[in-house]
């Protein structure tokens, strides 16, 4: 009666020993994959840092190509406006010197 006893404690025993073990390596496991998805959120959070980084790059890029090409139009069209207005200046010299001209002819006729 004592042996089956004893031997039966033995194998509750062993039963809690082996259920215990169960669960500290089902805890381990669920530690694991917590860990795995923390990296995982990280890692699609680092993903996404980088891709906003890189989208307001090529935007900053964009936005000082269209300034740069605003300066160049806006240097080009004070170039025509400064020629346009030589040209203007030229027009009245020379209008004025014909008119000189004639007045010289008509005086000499």
């Amino acid at each position: 009666e004592e042996a089956r006893r004893l031997a039966e404690e033995e194998v509750r025993l062993e039963a809690d020993r082996l259920e215990q073990e169960n669960l500290t390596a089902e805890a381990a496991k669920e530690d694991e994959l917590r860990r795995l998805r923390e990296e995982q959120v990280l890692a699609e959070r680092k993903t996404k840092e980088e891709e906003e980084a890189r989208r307001l790059a090529e935007e900053e890029a964009r936005l000082e190509a269209e300034w740069l090409d605003q300066e160049r139009l806006a240097a080009e069209q004070a170039e025509l406006e400064r020629l346009e207005q030589e040209r203007n200046e030229q027009d009245i010299l020379m209008a004025e010197q014909r008119e000189k001209e004639k007045e010289e002819a008509r005086r000499l006729a």
